[in-house]
């Protein structure tokens, strides 16, 4: 008997997967069509498409064009949706920022003043992700003080760097130095500017909005109200886990290959700091979704050195459980998306994110979460 409930538990599967809330294999008003068809092998559920459903060419809705008008576009270079209904266009450089309705109608407009950006030291390349209130959060060099709060650190990174071609291969030794860290403000409707500090991971979601940081070694996530108050602070008293051997192998292998492949020596120095490493960071990664549930990625007892688990808080900043997070490209999405690179999104039903496939074809994936108990 198939049930949906609470969030309290989550499977996520792929969405073609077969499930208790679908039609058997073949049913339905497609049971007799030719184009397709539908069989079971070993339980798992085989689609046999033999010809699309609509014929070539048949284009479903067409969102803006080429122009600097209302609902036209430079270069449009973020989309963003945003629960139930609306779909955010970014154009080049913050040039316009559209808002459209399911039906591709321009519901809004918004353009932005670069001279009040500029007066915060922000510029177009630093806008990181919108808010359903109108505003955005954008980046700007982080400067060292005194006194931050515990989820910042805008002290200088310390990274490895490699001379590279125009073609990506490697043309030099690699060289340790300092980055600036980045300083996450966010810029609302009437442009002030609201600091959330260097966290080294931040998210926002929820209704209404939360934005959501960490510095990734804190075993907390700290709430705010899109203004910079601070709404809850999310602990977990769980001990830190350590690292064991087998995982300190696993990742340096896999650095050494991954550095191979694209021709670039590892540092022996950056080697020996892997290897100091005792304990794993309890926060990896998190994606907040429509309904302000956090998706928090971390490390397991698997000692493969991935972070291959997610854990679910709910909005209240209830720790709900764990689940195993799915390999392949799920990870690879969540991986991407904690970091703003893809568009993508989380709802009750489907986790939705725009991707590319072996073939670097541009598609939208979704994977279906089971939720029960």
């Amino acid at each position: 008997m198939c049930q949906r409930s609470g969030v309290h538990a989550l499977l996520l599967t792929a969405i073609a997967a077969a499930g208790c809330d679908r039609a058997a294999p073949g049913a339905g008003e497609f049971a007799d069509d030719p184009r397709f068809a539908v069989r079971d092998s070993a339980g798992v559920e085989i689609v046999e498409n033999h010809a699309p459903k609509h014929p070539a060419g048949e284009l479903s809705r067409t969102i803006g064009r080429a122009g600097e008008g209302p609902g036209e576009f430079t270069r449009p270079e973020k989309l963003q949706f945003m629960p139930p209904d609306t779909l955010v266009v970014w154009d080049y450089h913050m040039t316009s920022i559209d808002y459209f309705d399911t039906a591709g109608t321009l519901v809004k407009e918004r353009s932005v003043d670069y001279a009040r950006m500029r007066e915060h030291d922000i510029w177009g390349e630093g806008m990181r992700f919108p808010l359903s209130d109108g505003s955005f959060v954008s980046t700007r060099t982080g400067q060292e003080t005194e006194s931050e709060p515990a989820w910042s650190d805008c002290s200088p990174r310390r990274g490895w760097f490699v001379p590279v071609s125009r073609t990506g291969a490697a043309i030099g030794e690699p060289y340790e130095r300092d980055s600036p860290s980045r300083e996450f403000v966010r810029i609302d409707t009437a442009y002030g500017a609201h600091s959330f500090g260097c966290p080294r991971v931040i998210a926002a979601g929820g209704d209404p909005p939360s934005v959501y940081v960490t510095r990734g070694d804190r075993n907390e996530i700290h709430q705010f109200s899109p203004d910079g108050v601070l709404l809850r602070i999310i602990r977990r008293t769980t001990d830190p886990r350590p690292v064991t051997d087998k995982a300190r192998r696993a990742r340096e292998d896999r650095t050494i290959r991954s550095h191979e492949e694209q021709g670039w020596p590892v540092p022996e120095a950056r080697l020996e700091a892997m290897r100091s490493v005792e304990t794993f960071p309890p926060i990896d990664g998190f994606i907040v979704d429509a309904e302000g549930y956090l998706w928090v990625s971390e490390y397991s007892d698997s000692e493969t050195w991935l972070a291959d688990q997610w854990s679910i808080f709910g909005p209240d900043g209830r720790w709900l459980g764990v689940v195993a997070m799915p390999g392949g490209p799920v990870a690879t999405a969540f991986f991407r998306c904690r970091g703003y690179r893809i568009t993508c999104w989380i709802d009750r039903d489907f986790f939705v994110v725009v991707g590319r496939d072996q073939f670097d074809v541009e598609r939208v994936q979704a994977y279906r979460i089971r939720r029960r108990g």
